[in-house]
């Protein structure tokens, strides 16, 4: 009876954890969480960022402003035509910020840091 009692109380500690982890993993995935409209705004003033339809990195940029992706200047564009071709930009994501380009999923604070918006 005891073993059964131990492997009941184990299984009821690992349920927790499981459950506790799923709510932490849940609330850090939050998109946007933390991006205030007037720092995307600044952001958004500040630079470019070149996007493609069905680019699952660029969603994945979007994401990570939330509601806040509205005050961003973002040019849609296919890498195969205007503008992008033009300026030569060969993936998306791309950000030009004060004429230096980075491209890929970019972290907030970096881009914060290169715009100056705090």
């Amino acid at each position: 009876m005891k073993i059964k009692r131990k492997n009941l109380v184990t299984l009821f500690i690992i349920i927790g954890i499981l459950i506790l982890a799923g709510i932490i993993i849940y609330f850090q995935a939050k998109p946007g969480a933390g991006v205030s409209p007037q720092i995307a705004a600044c952001i958004g003033k500040h630079s470019i960022m070149y996007s493609q339809t069905g680019c699952h990195y660029c969603k994945q940029q979007k994401e990570l402003f939330g509601n806040s992706v509205q005050y961003l200047n973002i040019t849609e564009c296919d890498i195969n035509s205007a503008p992008c071709t033009k300026l030569g930009i060969q993936a998306t994501p791309t950000w030009i910020i004060n004429g230096t380009w980075y491209v890929g999923v970019q972290p907030i604070e970096k881009l914060q840091n290169l715009t100056g918006c705090y």
